[in-house]
């Protein structure tokens, strides 16, 4: 019969996912004969099929379940047969949310105030944009959109002696 080496039919790329969620990493092979197929974490060592959160499948893809930060980094499949040998690679990625900004107040003026900050963890994603909350002890909250480019903002409208409250989210 043919010899045909094993080869990995699946590409390799990057997968990003925030925690908490699942992926599925293919591992599609061909060969003659069937290429036989393994996988290997990010430690470099192999994953045991029965793994409590990474999971081999049936079709040989591996299931990250339930992702957490730890489980980031580079994933292979080996697939091999008698005749060759080949191998994918997953870069997992996994996202959390910001950790929340710290909001310093700077200058004031008898109707605005100056605020600055600095978002010490990004979870490692880009800041998309920031909302600041405010109120004073008489109205309701307020928010206001900020560009996820601005680290500045001068609250406008502030009632002079007035107390407010303010805190700041980064998305």
């Amino acid at each position: 019969y043919p010899a045909v080496p094993a080869r990995i039919a699946s590409f390799s790329r990057r997968v990003v996912a925030g925690a908490g969620q699942s992926v599925v990493l293919p591992c599609h092979a061909v060969g003659l004969p069937a290429p036989s197929r393994s996988w290997r974490g990010p430690s470099g060592g192999s994953i045991p099929s029965g793994s409590h959160h990474l999971k081999v499948l049936p079709d040989h893809g591996l299931a990250l379940a339930q992702l957490r930060l730890e489980d980031a980094g580079n994933y292979t499949c080996l697939a091999e047969n008698v005749f060759g040998r080949d191998e994918v690679m997953y870069g997992v990625t996994v996202q959390v949310a910001p950790s929340p900004p710290v909001l310093v107040a700077g200058s004031s003026t008898a109707h605005s105030l100056a605020l600055q900050w600095r978002v010490p963890d990004t979870g490692g994603s880009p800041i998309t944009g920031y909302t600041l909350h405010y109120k004073n002890n008489v109205d309701d909250w307020q928010k206001v959109s900020i560009d996820s480019d601005r680290k500045m903002y001068s609250l406008e409208g502030v009632k002079c002696g007035s107390t407010y409250k303010l805190y700041l989210t980064a998305t």
